[in-house]
């Protein structure tokens, strides 16, 4: 179980993104929440596409309220989906800048150019033992983790702008499968990531970013890759497990036994 007195340097933080309701996943999170420091989600909590979203945002509430009471941190950003409907406060009072312990995490709802949210962002970029991950649905544009079809994205991304040491999207949910695509890409100082989505897995694609290990392993129903920070050169080397492409059909909302 996590305590907040935790060592920055031992944290193990998972990262995921477009959950979209899925209350399978949701329970799986809970249960993976013993394990992890702090988890973070970027974007598309919910969907009005797989079912009742009110009844989709009580079951985000919830997994939130019963992470805090477990002292594992939530750190959340707002996608598009989860702007549908009538505004959701208590999504709206994540945004912005938070601290836990040396780990500093700022959110950004979906498509906002405000620098507002960061608050002191020359302070968390020069920080010597801090870590600064930034929440941000929408990838960048031109980046290996916004590859697939879509229209729209942002020229440039603001969530780049002061270079933190991980950025961490959703959205194009495909890109980690793609053949130009992965689910991780170095852009200058920053690492970003995307999990990706696939709506057909028992458990939601995601990263276990362990400052401990200083690597990051992605993970999804196929397999799983991973990263060692201490290794890069202009591309690390890492093992590769499948080249697999998920079918993204809608999903069931009935929870599991975990």
């Amino acid at each position: 179980m996590h305590r907040i007195s935790t060592p920055l340097e031992s944290m193990t933080i998972l990262l995921t993104n477009d959950l979209n309701g899925n209350r399978q996943w949701y329970d799986w999170l809970l249960h993976m929440a013993t394990r992890v420091d702090a988890v973070c989600i970027a974007g598309d909590l919910v969907s009005p596409l797989c079912g009742d979203l009110m009844e989709q945002r009580r079951v985000v509430e919830f997994v939130a309220w019963r992470l805090g009471g477990r002292s594992v941190g939530l750190f959340v950003c707002a996608g598009d989906r989860d702007l549908w409907g009538p505004p959701w406060q208590w999504l709206e009072s994540q945004a912005g800048t938070r601290r836990m312990g040396g780990l500093t995490v700022t959110s950004i709802p979906w498509k906002s150019r405000d620098r507002a949210w960061f608050e002191n962002p020359h302070r968390w970029n020069h920080e010597q033992d801090g870590v600064w991950i930034v929440l941000e649905h929408e990838p960048p544009k031109g980046s290996r983790v916004a590859t697939g079809p879509a229209g729209g994205l942002l020229e440039e991304s603001v969530g780049l702008e002061f270079h933190p040491d991980y950025l961490v999207c959703g959205h194009m949910r495909d890109a980690p499968w793609r053949k130009e695509g992965g689910w991780w890409e170095r852009i200058d100082r920053t690492i970003v990531f995307n999990a990706g989505s696939d709506s057909l897995g028992a458990f939601p694609a995601h990263i276990i970013l362990d400052l401990a290990r200083r690597e990051a392993t992605w993970r999804h129903s196929r397999g799983f890759e991973c990263i060692r920070f201490d290794a890069f050169g202009p591309r690390p080397i890492f093992p590769k497990s499948t080249n697999q492409k998920p079918n993204h059909e809608h999903h069931s909302n009935h929870p599991v036994r975990l």
